[in-house]
């Protein structure tokens, strides 16, 4: 396979995972953390009040899953395209990062508490591992914003 229809390939394979990644966090921000904070109320798991501030925080992580998401895709289509040092994509690397940091912060957050509250070390771990996850993401997507705009200001003094 020529090096163009490889790297063709590699791209639409980025976008579908990117768009199938989407479809999953976006069915767990609507159906899945809603439908087991419900089941845990109707059992008297949680009370409503604690519920409804679980729905709404997950909805909140989720959507900055989803906004990280979309500037990854835009991120894709542009390097695609062959706009790696632009202002346009200078601006799709900050949405990424900003997403990603408040994610980050949901993360630690959400850690310190199931830490504080928890009587069982499961929950804590997989979040340790979550926001270890999301910690490594957002320090390489500062990075790769860093550079970019090194680069960006390079081409710049050479115009």
């Amino acid at each position: 396979m020529p090096k163009s229809k490889l790297h063709t390939w590699f791209m639409r394979a980025g976008q579908a995972g990117i768009v199938a990644l989407f479809a999953v966090v976006t069915m767990l921000q609507l159906l899945s953390f809603p439908g087991q904070f419900a089941y845990d109320e109707a059992n008297n798991r949680m009370s409503s009040p604690v519920r409804w501030f679980l729905t709404f925080a997950m909805a909140l992580w989720m959507f900055t899953a989803q906004v990280a998401l979309v500037g990854l895709w835009k991120f894709v289509t542009l390097t695609k395209n062959g706009e790696l040092f632009t202002a346009d994509m200078q601006r799709w690397l900050t949405v990424i990062v900003r997403a990603l940091g408040t994610s980050l912060g949901f993360c630690i957050t959400a850690l310190i508490t199931i830490i504080a509250i928890a009587d069982d070390p499961g929950p804590g771990v997989m979040l340790s591992a979550l926001t270890g996850l999301v910690g490594a993401l957002y320090f390489s997507a500062y990075l790769v914003r860093h550079h970019n705009a090194k680069a960006i200001e390079k081409l710049a003094e050479l115009s």
